[in-house]
């Protein structure tokens, strides 16, 4: 069972790489599209995916000890890290000479760059939420019938 929780996991981890790796021709055209491709696809699909897995697996990662409620550090941590990886980015396209061409996208990356990812871990969130829902009436349903 460990081993088929491994496999799957490394499936929703690479599965979206490999696709802009075969889907995408411009990642091929130079080392930065290349790059730039891989740790964006790592970063835009992988990071929330793996938060989802994360719950899936741990859920007591995701509460409070004493309380029990939903703690907000780690979706502060996913802002910081959507932040940190926003401005880094920007800070290296520009020092690279391919950076925006105006101040806007500049400003953005650094003003709003903590909320980037909250585009992308939204839809998954509800996809993995619409699994986990599924998957806890099949398991009240199936404790149903074999209680009564």
């Amino acid at each position: 069972m460990k081993a088929v929780r491994i496999i799957v996991c490394s499936l929703l981890l690479i599965l979206p790489v490999a696709l802009v790796l075969c889907l995408d021709p411009a990642v091929w055209l130079s080392k930065w599209n290349f790059v730039t491709g891989i740790t964006d696809t790592l970063f835009i699909l992988d990071l929330p995916i793996a938060v989802c897995l994360c719950h899936w697996f741990r859920p007591e990662w995701f509460r409070l000890k004493k309380s029990g409620w939903y703690s907000p550090f780690p979706w502060l941590l996913l802002g910081l890290v959507s932040w940190v990886y926003s401005a880094l980015g920007m800070y290296l396209s520009i020092r690279f000479h391919r950076g925006p061409n105006n101040g806007f996208s500049v400003f953005c990356a650094y003003a709003l760059g903590w909320m980037y990812i909250w585009f992308t871990m939204i839809p998954i969130g509800v996809i993995y939420l619409v699994i986990h829902l599924i998957r806890t009436a099949i398991r009240r349903r199936r404790q149903r019938s074999h209680s009564g």
